[in-house]
């Protein structure tokens, strides 16, 4: 099925606060939410065959760490973090 959703560490943060500074318990700064209260929505994503320029698109105009890669069905098959993008520009 099609993603309806993104968590991703900096989600977590903006809801609960850093986990390694609050000297808690992950599961004490955690208990109560749920994946929905944190998670990006909807979902920003690329297919596949879109250029590494349209990732960094994404990423400047939603201000986002990751982007989901989805097929011709619109079902999810990668992810792309920040970090895969400039190792692929890194490359050439």
């Amino acid at each position: 099925g099609r993603p309806i959703g993104m968590l991703s560490d900096r989600d977590v943060r903006g809801t609960v606060g850093d986990l390694r500074r609050a000297g808690q318990e992950v599961s004490e700064s955690v208990a109560g939410y749920r994946v929905s209260d944190a998670m990006s929505a909807p979902v920003v994503s690329v297919t596949s065959k879109s250029s590494l320029n349209d990732a960094v698109r994404r990423f400047c105009d939603f201000e986002i760490g990751a982007v989901a890669v989805v097929g011709e069905d619109e079902g999810l098959v990668g992810i792309c973090s920040y970090l895969d993008l400039l190792e692929g520009l890194a490359k050439g």
